[in-house]
């Protein structure tokens, strides 16, 4: 089962074969979706969406989301697609079955990594990257919760590429082991800012799991993985659209 994390209404089509929307942040939420899950039933984080963002669907997918072979989260508008640019939105989400067939091949499927820039994860100085809010928070919980993870954690910073959303499709098994770590991680991250009187910004959590999520799979080398491109269902029809379904066709966009 595949959830799409929403905080507002989306088009019915988006979640079919497979797909199901679950509302996170549902506790707090000013909308009204009747389709689908919502995040703040049973053993749930939802009425802290504002901070953790989708990771309240996760959360609540790790503690109530049904028991079955295969899960997954992406999000209302970006889904892991067949290219990352295309016209037939339908037809290039990764549909139930070939999920399925990826999974009996693959432990999970990630998204493409892509070379980090100014708005996601890019450090100007490298050699200040020790002084970063996100390395830090992130290295000091590493160090106390589960420093053999040290290694990867440095990997991935010091990586130029590396890939984004806190999208996962897996087997049930695996999501379940990953959540666990997560937010044991994500609970000391918040013990360390607010023992340093300070206050967790806005989307945050969220945020630094993107890095986690990075982390964990780099730890893990025994899982087979493989990445396909997040698809952007808000497309734009436009002569610049056209180009990159073009480019990406011929093989001069990845």
């Amino acid at each position: 089962m595949i959830y799409i994390a929403t905080h507002k209404p989306c088009v019915n089509y988006l979640y079919e074969n497979g797909y199901h929307l679950l509302h996170s942040g549902a506790e707090k939420s000013s909308y009204k979706i009747n389709e689908g899950f919502k995040d703040n039933s049973g053993d749930n984080i939802s009425a802290m969406n504002p901070l953790f963002c989708e990771l309240t669907g996760l959360y609540w997918m790790w503690k109530n989301g049904e028991e079955c072979d295969y899960t997954g989260l992406v999000h209302y508008r970006r889904f892991l697609g067949r290219r990352r640019y295309a016209l037939n939105i339908k037809k290039n989400i990764l549909d139930e079955k070939q999920i399925i067939n990826l999974l009996n091949k693959y432990d999970a499927i990630l998204p493409n990594y892509v070379r980090r820039s100014n708005i996601n994860g890019y450090f100007e100085d490298y050699s200040k990257i020790r002084e970063q809010r996100s390395y830090v928070l992130i290295r000091n919980a590493i160090i106390k919760v589960c420093p053999n993870y040290i290694s990867a954690f440095e990997a991935v910073f010091t990586s130029p590429k590396m890939f984004f959303g806190n999208i996962i499709i897996t087997k049930k098994g695996i999501l379940d082991k990953y959540a666990q770590w997560l937010f044991n991680l994500e609970t000391q991250i918040v013990k360390d800012i607010e023992n340093n009187n300070d206050i967790v910004q806005p989307r945050e959590l969220g945020y630094l799991s993107e890095w986690m999520l990075n982390i964990y799979f780099k730890y893990h080398e025994e899982y087979n993985l493989i990445h396909k491109p997040i698809f952007f269902t808000e497309k734009k029809n436009n002569i610049i659209y056209i180009l990159k379904i073009l480019f990406e066709r011929i093989g001069i966009l990845s």
